[in-house]
């Protein structure tokens, strides 16, 4: 399978993502940009992504340190770091030069 591999700031490798579930990391990320403070379940819905793994990749795309997410009761909602931010920007503005 193909890999994309994360490195610290220091240049140290942190993980791997799998490149198979990188149109779906996208997704959220733009999806998330577009609406910040946003409920999991919410993201599963509008992208019709199961909420199983919609949960999972917020979490891969926190240890990227590229979401952020916070529980208030059972609800998981999840906000863009800065660097998020940027990327989520980026996803958004290829998606809207795609569409042209």
């Amino acid at each position: 399978t193909c890999a994309l591999p994360i490195y610290t700031s220091e240049g140290e490798k942190m993980k791997t993502i799998n490149l198979k579930h990188m149109p779906d990391y996208l997704r959220v990320l733009g999806f998330v940009y577009e609406n910040p403070n946003i409920i999991v379940m919410v993201i599963s819905n509008k992208l019709q992504i199961t909420y199983s793994h919609v949960s999972k990749l917020v979490s891969e795309l926190a240890n990227a340190k590229l979401i952020t997410f916070e529980y208030t009761g059972r609800v998981k909602r999840t906000n863009l770091t800065d660097k998020g931010k940027q990327v989520g920007e980026a996803v958004v503005y290829l998606m809207q030069a795609l569409e042209e």
